[in-house]
């Protein structure tokens, strides 16, 4: 069952299918793949202009004050017009991470809004769910503070003007998460970028002995991972919302690919077959939409199990993508893997999206393994035993 969007909600979706139809073709998108940071200014500029990098940000920051619903109906168009602009990266979860835990950079917050400036969390929770362990380690100085340590991939980093830091923080003979922020030119900072499956810009990052004073710690406090984890959980809920775009685009452009081309005699369409692997994609898609909404909707009630709303969705969507995706470009044939059409950029895009944060067997057995010790399921005497049942993020 799909939600009956209101007449506001209707209309903002409107507005984000009339501004990229008009500046965001698919041949237009190149300008921004061939970008050195994989950003378009004009565009960015016009992204900030309507308001599209704080939607669902505190009004008090220079954001929109919306809920996830519109920040995912932007997401699934940004997915249909496979837009490159760290749009995720920075608008989606770096400002919220600091919206959450570092309040007062009211100032920083209004840059990126306003489109002057752009963030990035440095964290490898971002891009895998296995990570128990924090990356990088800040020292007590006499001065501040001293990072060290590295992760391999940080999306949006070329593009970031700040790096927002979870680190672990040795400070009294105590260990505990701690966030910084820190400029990209910053001595002992070095990026090293390269180009992301689905088009984007991500970077490497490695930290060595960058000397920082306290104004760079933005937060130490306790409850700091928690907050990271649930932000993050969001962001990837916004992500589904994204692949679901793409995966709807690219059937949607099958459908009218089969309808055009023909063989022995008749067109594809035709074909017993094809119209049921039709059928299945439109059931996928249909599918993805459903649990997506969903997704939104129990994260804007609930607070505690973001994390594993957040697993579910998108273990299913994945599943879906994996398929819908794969039908794709088996449909259009030789076609479907040419730089002509935009399908095997929609099939890049859902491969990238099914890899980041965890594959769907390894979501699905977190998923499993989180309810085992919630005590909501039990384990089964016939099945074997869930390997790794205590590997739940924290």
């Amino acid at each position: 069952m799909l939600l009956n969007l209101d007449e506001e909600q209707i209309q903002i979706d409107s507005s984000f299918v009339e501004v990229l139809k008009n500046e965001y073709s698919f041949q237009q998108r190149t300008n921004s793949l061939e970008s050195s940071l994989g950003i378009n200014p004009t565009l960015w500029n016009q992204f900030a202009e309507l308001g599209w990098l704080g939607m669902s940000l505190s009004v008090q920051y220079g954001g929109l004050g919306l809920g996830l619903l519109e920040s995912g109906l932007l997401m699934a168009r940004l997915g249909r017009h496979l837009v490159i602009e760290p749009v995720w990266s920075s608008a989606m979860l770096a400002t919220h991470v600091l919206q959450l835990c570092a309040p007062t950079q009211v100032n920083l917050l209004e840059k990126i809004v306003t489109g002057k400036a752009c963030a990035t969390l440095v964290f490898q929770g971002v891009t895998s769910i296995n990570s128990p362990d924090l990356s990088f380690i800040a020292k007590k100085t006499s001065t501040g503070y001293q990072l060290d340590g590295n992760i391999q991939t940080c999306p949006g980093a070329p593009s970031a003007d700040y790096l927002l830091v979870l680190a672990k923080l040795h400070r009294n003979d105590a260990e505990h998460p701690a966030l910084f922020m820190l400029r990209p030119e910053t001595q002992g900072v070095k990026l090293k970028s390269f180009l992301m499956l689905d088009g984007s810009r991500a970077a490497s990052v490695c930290l060595h002995q960058v000397q920082l004073t306290s104004e760079n710690l933005l937060s130490d406090q306790p409850d700091l991972r928690l907050k990271i984890d649930q932000t993050i959980a969001k962001a990837m809920l916004l992500l589904c919302w994204e692949a679901m775009g793409s995966m709807t685009a690219a059937f949607e452009q099958t459908c009218a690919y089969v309808n055009t081309r023909s063989q022995f005699g008749q067109k594809l369409n035709e074909f017993q077959v094809v119209q049921h692997r039709l059928a299945e994609m439109a059931v996928l898609c249909r599918e993805a939409r459903a649990i997506c909404e969903l997704g939104v909707t129990q994260a804007s009630d609930q607070t505690k199990n973001l994390v594993d709303i957040a697993i579910r969705v998108k273990a299913k969507v994945s599943r879906c993508a994996q398929i819908v995706a794969k039908d794709c470009v088996q449909l259009h044939g030789a076609m479907g893997v040419t730089e002509e059409l935009s399908i095997a950029s929609h099939f890049r895009k859902l491969l990238w999206f099914q890899t980041i944060w965890g594959l769907a067997d390894e979501l699905d057995q977190k998923a499993g393994a989180s309810r085992l010790l919630s005590g909501e399921a039990f384990q089964s005497a016939v099945l074997p035993v869930i390997p790794a049942v205590t590997a739940v993020m924290p």
